[in-house]
């Protein structure tokens, strides 16, 4: 599979596979990726709206198929997450079986609700795959300048148009298990956790195989974050594909929700138990992951909703070293 024409500026089109997109944002998202250096196009089904969809499923699914199979762009660019996306994919496998792969190699950047299409077009059609802010969220046009640098080093990394030798390290800190003696090397997969823990049992769950994976989420309560990884480990997946490491990034106003009760009889209330922190419930969680899997599990990569928006280069090889340094290595 060929690697689509990128010329000499890349041309990203813009679709949106799950929720409606605000014009004004994603106007001045444009902006944003045009002064990374990038020609941008908006495919025409960013201003439909149906039900809680950026459309449609139907016309959700043909813009992001004619996103994939055209010749004339090389990146497809997510406009927002929200929900929907999960919706697309029996649909897309469809449309493969009957069209085959696309004939060119694209880059598809996103994240949070486009984790399922991410995992879908890296697994089925080879696509890059970055996960990254998307320009129709307000937070996209605030991008630092080094997180902008980064994304548009990974797109032409990903699309051949820069190979230069390149290396980059973030540090980790260990929240269970411990520090490995020798470096864990794996592919480096994941994104959302309500998203991809919603895909565990079906035809289009990620390969966890001798990976690394990477986990983020956004305004769950702690419980429920608890037991969608409990229903993962359950399911036996990532014993089965001897997953090397966890990675957590950032988890967005997520926090206990605590039940009010009666505290007498005249009606007065109190909190049923005291409140769990965000900390407190990861650590309970993963400890028993790192247990029963006797892998590492590392927080402190500031990719996901935010606070920082780092990009990662999903679906590439990474090494985490005795330190806990999370490296990416490209050679020239």
């Amino acid at each position: 599979m060929k690697i689509a024409h990128a010329g000499r500026e890349p041309m990203v089109l813009i679709v949106a596979p799950s929720a409606p997109v605000p014009p004004i944002e994603l106007a001045e998202g444009v902006k944003k990726i045009r002064s990374m250096g990038f020609h941008v196009k908006v495919h025409a089904q960013c201003e439909r709206q149906w039900m809680f969809y950026a459309g449609t499923d139907a016309q959700r699914l043909k813009a992001f198929t004619d996103a994939a199979y055209n010749s004339t762009s090389q990146v497809i660019w997510c406009a927002r997450g929200g929900s929907g996306a999960v919706r697309l994919l029996p649909g897309l496998l469809e449309y493969t079986k009957k069209f085959g792969k696309p004939k060119h190699r694209k880059v598809l950047v996103g994240y949070s609700d486009a984790c399922a299409l991410m995992n879908f077009a890296a697994k089925n059609w080879g696509f890059e795959v970055i996960h990254a802010s998307m320009p129709g969220q307000a937070e996209f046009v605030g991008l630092s300048d080094s997180e902008c640098d980064l994304l548009r080093a990974w797109i032409k990394i990903a699309l051949k148009v820069s190979q230069p030798r390149f290396e980059y390290q973030r540090q980790l800190k260990i929240l269970a298990g411990r520090m490995p003696k020798k470096p864990v090397i794996g592919t480096l997969v994941g994104g959302n956790l309500t998203t991809l823990a919603g895909l565990v049992g079906t035809p289009f769950e990620v390969n966890t195989r001798n990976s690394i994976l990477f986990l983020e989420d956004v305004g769950e309560a702690v419980y429920r974050l608890d037991r969608m990884l409990q229903q993962w480990l359950l399911s036996g997946v990532w014993r089965k594909s001897k997953l090397k490491a966890i990675v957590l990034g950032n988890f967005l106003n997520c926090r206990d929700a605590v039940p009010e009760v009666r505290s007498d009889k005249a009606g007065s209330c109190q909190k049923l138990r005291p409140e769990v922190t965000l900390s407190e419930a990861l650590m309970m969680t993963f400890k028993q992951v790192s247990r029963e899997l006797s892998i590492p599990v590392f927080q402190g990569l500031p990719s996901g909703h935010g606070p920082g928006h780092l990009p990662l280069y999903l679906n590439t090889k990474v090494g985490i070293n005795s330190k806990g340094v999370l490296s990416w290595r490209f050679k020239a």
